[in-house]
Formats: C-alpha cells, sequence, structure tokens
C-alpha cells in the first residue's frame, strides 16, 4: 500500500467500522472509542482487525492490535504497518 493520508486511511476505516458494526459514518470521528461508542468487546475489534488487514493489505501485530482503543489508533497502526511494509 502506498503511503495514505489520514484521511484517506480514516474514511476507509470509517467505510469498515459502518460494515461491521451498523454505523453511519457520521457517528464515527477519529477520537471514537470502539467500545464506548460501538459497544465491541475483544471479538468484535479481532474481527475488525481482520476485516482492516484484509482491506489495506497489512498485518497488524496481536500486542499491537490489543492497544487500539479509538478510531484514530487504528489509524495510526494501519498507517505504521504499511510504512514498515508488514505484509501478510
Amino acid at each position: 500500500m502506498s503511503a495514505q493520508t489520514t484521511e484517506s486511511v480514516f474514511g476507509q476505516v470509517a467505510g469498515l467500522i459502518c460494515e461491521n458494526f451498523d454505523r453511519s459514518e457520521e457517528e464515527i470521528t477519529l477520537d471514537s472509542d470502539f467500545a464506548a461508542d460501538f459497544g465491541c468487546d475483544s471479538l468484535d475489534q479481532v474481527e475488525f482487525m481482520m476485516a482492516v488487514e484484509e482491506q489495506f493489505g497489512i498485518t497488524v501485530s496481536d500486542e499491537d492490535a490489543e492497544k487500539i482503543r479509538t478510531v484514530r489508533q487504528a489509524v495510526e497502526a494501519i498507517q505504521l504497518a504499511a510504512a514498515q511494509g508488514k505484509r501478510p
């Protein structure tokens, strides 16, 4: 994946959130919390990160994925994995 802007990555992540958690894009901000705002449990987050990895063609370590609480953290993890060339 070539370097993408935060806005571009956010747009794709928001689309995945809409699909996976039945939310509208208007409800999603960079500061949205997966548990508090979307009602995600740990299994939901694992499934979401799998969708992220597939969408972006990257791999996010389990250790890094466990630290993701907000949409902003997810976007940053995606950008970091892409920049480091972490492919499946």
